[in-house]
């Protein structure tokens, strides 16, 4: 069966009344150079199981992360997932609705939502989430809309910490291209935001500013100095956005209670496999005073003529609907079942099991840390400073030869941080989670070492 069922008669009868004599005039505006005139080289057509035999070896020669010890971040983090997780994210009302659309008139999905965003907030200390974000790059993005949106008419100035991720701030650049923000850069200096650089830079026409803590160095900030810089921001009428991994927020002081207005970030590590880079989960806070320029939908909880407590969709400002223009958010959809993984996640560990969850990680990332201090040929890149899971190192060697040799002896290694930045072309930034065991820890540094006084053979030599 041919992909497009039309008869011969059926074709000759719409092009007649299209006043065309063939297909191929449908396509006249497209300049011939362009048009390809020889079938693609494609291979023999496949039978049904040769196709899934083609398949599953493709398949085979992916390295899954259950299978061999990770020390890669970056942004993307392999925790433990509970089997609750899975169990409720597919049970069939969620897995088979088509989110966010008909199942939003569904009390259940409605009321998930509203849980997730009562979760976040208070995970966040902020007063409101919305229903989720595309991811966290685009929650970033969104909050440059927000900030046009808010003062942009008289303002146009963002200042972005160089410790917020690269990705993010490309996804911002990208959005930029119609709001025309002025954003400025401000350094980082020995792992940190400059803070005398980015207090110079705040002047009456700072539309807003952000900084990521942890940030994309693994270093955490210095949280009283920068509740300090919030309440300048403030003074000058300037929204400041945070940046954060939820799960470090089970032990660091929240965005909402240091004086943040905006706080956003990658929900990824709430219960998401890592995948291959998806789908992810933004997630979106501010203060009360913003509501109103909050991007994506809100679910808000309510009682009915009879008394009855329901959900309903509060806010669903979007470019389909009546703001057109003034839009919050370009993007239609929520990413509802990630959310729901993330709120049954949260659930799961509840108030007092996160914190312990990520006091756990923290220790590990210590013990870690110390070890590598150990090894001969590597250098913990920024000594003194706290940190939550993400260790930056130097290393004797490129990062990108030492990673294909602990391929071969069984690790993935840590993100080569010269992909980001010139000057740490020797870097790499090495990650932990709860997964990460003592035992793991040790075999991985030890490896590492052996590889670095060149007694391991291995690594790709083609």
């Amino acid at each position: 069966m041919v992909y497009i069922p039309h008869s011969d008669a059926d074709i000759e009868k719409m092009l007649k009344a299209c006043g065309l004599k063939s297909i191929d005039e449908l396509f006249d505006t497209i300049p011939d150079e362009l048009k390809q005139r020889e079938p693609s080289n494609l291979q023999e057509p496949l039978t049904e199981d040769e196709v899934i035999d083609f398949a599953t070896g493709l398949a085979d020669e992916n390295l899954p992360l259950s299978d061999i010890p990770s020390f890669i971040g970056a942004g993307l983090y392999d925790h433990f997932i509970p089997s609750v997780v899975k169990n409720i994210t597919s049970r069939n009302e969620f897995l088979t609705s088509y989110t966010p659309y008909q199942a939003e008139a569904s009390q259940g999905t409605l009321q998930a939502i509203y849980e997730y965003q009562s979760m976040i907030s208070e995970l966040t200390g902020m007063d409101v989430s919305n229903a989720s974000s595309y991811d966290g790059g685009t929650a970033c993005a969104d909050a440059l809309v927000l900030i046009h949106g808010q003062l942009g008419r008289k303002r146009r100035r963002v200042l972005v910490s160089d410790g917020l991720h690269p990705e993010y701030r490309e996804v911002m650049a990208t959005y930029n291209f119609g709001l025309e923000m002025e954003i400025e850069a401000v350094p980082l200096k020995d792992g940190l935001t400059d803070y005398d650089a980015l207090e110079k830079k705040i002047s009456e026409d700072i539309a807003g500013c952000f900084i990521q803590y942890p940030n994309c160095l693994g270093v955490i900030e210095d949280l009283p100095r920068i509740e300090k810089l919030n309440a300048k921001l403030h003074s000058v009428g300037a929204v400041s956005v945070a940046v954060n991994n939820p799960v470090a927020l089970g032990i660091l002081k929240p965005p909402g209670h240091i004086g943040f207005d905006v706080a956003v970030g990658e929900g990824q590590p709430l219960g998401i496999p890592v995948g291959f880079g998806g789908p992810l989960l933004g997630f979106f806070t501010t203060v009360r005073e913003l509501i109103w320029k909050l991007p994506g939908r809100l679910i808000g909880r309510t009682i009915d003529e009879s008394g009855n407590e329901g959900f309903v969709l509060n806010l669903q400002a979007r470019e389909q609907h009546i703001r057109r223009e003034r839009a919050t958010s370009n993007i239609c959809t929520n990413q509802a079942m990630n959310a729901l993984a993330a709120c049954v996640y949260m659930a799961y560990w509840g108030k007092q099991g996160l914190p312990l969850l990520a006091k756990e990680i923290a220790g590990r990332a210590r013990i870690l840390a110390d070890r590598l201090a150990e090894v001969k040929g590597v250098q913990l890149l920024f000594p003194g400073k706290a940190f939550f899971n993400e260790i930056a190192v130097k290393i004797d060697g490129d990062p990108n030869d030492i990673n294909m040799h602990l391929i071969d002896s069984g690790f993935v290694g840590g993100f080569p941080l010269g992909k980001w930045f010139d000057e740490y072309s020797d870097c790499m930034l090495l990650s932990v989670t709860e997964r990460n065991s003592p035992d793991d820890m040790e075999d991985f540094c030890e490896d590492l070492e052996m590889i670095l006084a060149g007694e391991m053979e291995g690594g790709d030599d083609e």
